[in-house]
């Protein structure tokens, strides 16, 4: 359990936040911490990848790594080069 103290204002604008999304100050909380830790991972990372000076991926290689399958993509491509050509009347 973590116990954090707020200023009054903070404490407020979290209540209102909170509740306007139907949550608990709590839940609010919680999530709010979760997507500020995996933002920091996400700087974090990339300041790494930049200090290393690793090359950057293209989309093709980013979508490779992340296991991404692209055949819809290559679909459409092969039934736009099968269209035929627009010719005007």
């Amino acid at each position: 359990m973590l116990s954090v103290p707020l200023t009054a204002e903070i404490q407020q604008r979290l209540g209102e936040l909170a509740k306007s999304r139907g949550q608990s100050d709590a839940e609010f909380a919680r999530e709010l911490i979760e997507a500020s830790i995996e933002e920091l991972d996400d700087v974090q990372m990339a300041t790494s990848r930049l200090e290393a000076r690793q090359p950057a991926l293209t989309s093709d290689q980013a979508r490779k790594a992340l296991g991404l399958d692209d055949r819809v993509r290559r679909q459409g491509r092969q039934r736009s080069e099968q269209a035929e050509p627009f010719r005007p009347a």
